[in-house]
């Protein structure tokens, strides 16, 4: 289980995403401050993005249980703001996102991971896909997720959260079985990618 005193970020999902909107907005635009909001501000804030009240209660309360946001009342009126610890955990993913490029070039290795939980534990599988997720690595299978640079000091934390089912990382050289694959195209779609790349370039030349 994750641990209880670490804030979890809404996880990927298909579709509207007002678990994820509502936290790029508090990170965009309120990570500085401790100032709570009222509930019903961010039901109007969401729904300039065609998110439902329901819908906005629903992330709010649920970001709330993730410890992402905290709660304060005063009188009839629910307010929220973002506790330190998850500022910390905001800002974490934002060195991620802008800080400078690895620049050593790679060695051949790559990083492993694999888990096998039951199917029908579904909070568990979720819980495993997280952690490499947010490591950038690509999914070359379900259970089986690959980077091209050393991640396992990074995995031991996320790693340690999800008892029983514990993944297993090791490094490993691309050693091909059968007929050769591009486990770099395969793990992070660099197909779709690339097409999106010319169709930008189509559209900014036109």
């Amino acid at each position: 289980m994750a641990s209880e005193n670490v804030p979890q970020l809404p996880r990927h999902q298909q579709g509207a995403e007002p678990q994820r909107l509502l936290t790029t907005l508090f990170g965009d635009y309120w990570l500085g401050r401790s100032e709570h909001l009222p509930s019903a501000a961010l039901v109007r804030l969401l729904a300039g993005f065609v998110t439902t009240a329901a819908g906005a209660r629903a992330a709010t309360q649920r970001l709330a249980a993730r410890r992402f946001l905290v709660g304060s009342r005063n009188g009839r009126e629910t307010a929220y703001g973002v506790p330190p610890r998850s500022r910390e955990v905001l800002n974490m993913h934002l060195r991620k996102l802008f800080g400078t490029p690895e620049q050593e070039p790679w060695d051949g290795q790559w990083t492993i991971v694999a888990f096998s939980v039951p199917e029908q534990d579904r909070a568990a599988r979720r819980q495993h896909r997280e952690a490499p997720r947010s490591l950038h690595f690509g999914r070359l299978y379900d259970a089986l997720w690959v980077s091209p640079r050393d991640r396992t000091p990074e995995l031991a934390e996320p790693a340690a959260q999800v008892r029983p089912h514990q993944p297993t990382a090791f490094r490993g050289a691309d050693i091909p079985v059968g007929p050769v694959r591009n486990i770099a195209a395969e793990a992070f779609e660099l197909a779709p990618l690339a097409e999106q790349y010319r169709v930008f370039v189509r559209e900014c030349r036109a």
